[in-house]
């Protein structure tokens, strides 16, 4: 073998680790670690390897991870493909197939939770509350301490919430306070960190203020004291905080402070979708209680209410739904041209595509 074969496999060995490192792990402050290989996660840690070393980061500090090793090819190309194609029935049933061959392979088992989440999120989008369910037993009783826990509880709390908000009583108001305890418990029983801890301050904020045991000013005052721990150290958090003061605001019938708050968290790169759909969604709001309110304030409504559906269709099914609903009203108070058709249209969006909401059976 000549010296500039063996230089040539030389380098061909040496690179290919990074060819194989190929995972990508997106941070809550906006960065990402690249060409990475995880080889662990759970509600505490990920931990994975750039090059020759062997790292870990606090799992607060991890918006999401996607997976790219070309060893997971064989597990989840066919899902991938199927998501692409927008035959999601197929991906869904694809993703849970990849979860449980994962589960059996011990170098790869990590992802089998990925895949789980990845059924989860078309389940959310396009298929039955069944379907989620499989999904998050899946990660509960499969994966030992998945790192999608705290996204299991939000998700799960966000639920008990919709209906404790939509019917008013105090019965469900009391059992989602129950919830935001356990969660709170949970956090306090893994010695969780200071993240975790302000969100649970958070849920139980937001518990009292559903069962009024809380003014609206006590509110944004425990929303400033918050968003001071979180400004500077969890972006995306802070995000939330301000959208929730916000709120906060407009229920203290400041209109323009509210807007003004809204179009800010609007802008903000920090905010998720969800958030950026809700802060629309309370733009619209502010608009349509405004004392006072005109036709052309109820058409801005309609507008902020209609980004919402249009923007983020995939968000949460309660505020797409909420902002289907109460689009129709703008309308009506609006009353634009060829207003019962474009009623009818916005109903039968909201029946159609957001079925399962408390708001698509309000009408």
């Amino acid at each position: 073998m000549t010296s500039r074969a063996i230089a040539f496999l030389a380098v061909l060995f040496l690179a290919a680790p990074a060819v194989a490192q190929q995972d990508t792990i997106w941070l809550t402050d906006g960065t990402k670690k690249q060409r990475v290989r995880v080889t662990a996660f759970d509600f505490l840690k990920i931990e994975f390897r750039s090059g020759s070393n062997l790292e870990t980061l606090p799992r607060e500090k991890v918006l999401r991870f996607v997976p790219g090793q070309r060893a997971l090819d064989r597990y989840f190309n066919k899902a991938r493909k199927y998501e692409a194609d927008e035959e999601f029935g197929d991906a869904f049933t694809s993703w849970i197939g990849a979860a449980e061959k994962l589960l059996t392979n011990a170098r790869l088992r990590v992802f089998a939770q990925y895949a789980y989440w990845r059924a989860f999120d078309i389940a959310r989008s396009h298929g039955k509350p069944e379907d989620e369910r499989e999904c998050l037993d899946g990660l509960e009783k499969k994966v030992t301490n998945s790192g999608y826990w705290p996204d299991i509880w939000r998700f799960r709390l966000g639920l008990v919430r919709n209906v404790a908000a939509a019917q008013k009583a105090r019965k469900p108001r009391e059992k989602y306070q129950a919830r935001v305890e356990q969660f709170s418990k949970w956090v306090e029983d893994n010695n969780l960190s200071e993240r975790y801890s302000i969100e649970a301050k958070l849920f139980k904020l937001d518990a009292k203020t559903l069962l009024a045991q809380v003014s609206a000013k006590q509110r944004q005052d425990q929303l400033n004291k918050l968003l001071s721990e979180v400004e500077g150290v969890y972006p995306d958090l802070a995000t939330v905080i301000n959208l929730e003061f916000a709120y906060a605001v407009l229920a203290g019938n400041k209109h323009e402070d509210a807007r003004k708050l809204f179009t800010t968290i609007v802008n903000d790169k920090a905010a998720n979708s969800d958030t950026k759909a809700r802060a629309y969604l309370g733009r619209g709001h502010a608009w349509m209680s405004k004392p006072g309110r005109t036709s052309d304030d109820a058409r801005r409504a309609l507008l902020d209410y209609m980004r919402v559906s249009t923007l983020f269709p995939k968000s949460d099914a309660e505020i797409v739904g909420e902002a289907l609903f109460k689009a129709m009203d703008a309308y009506e108070a609006w009353n634009g041209p060829e207003k019962k058709a474009n009623i009818r249209r916005i109903k039968s969006r909201l029946k159609l595509r957001y079925a399962d909401s408390t708001w698509a059976k309000k009408r």
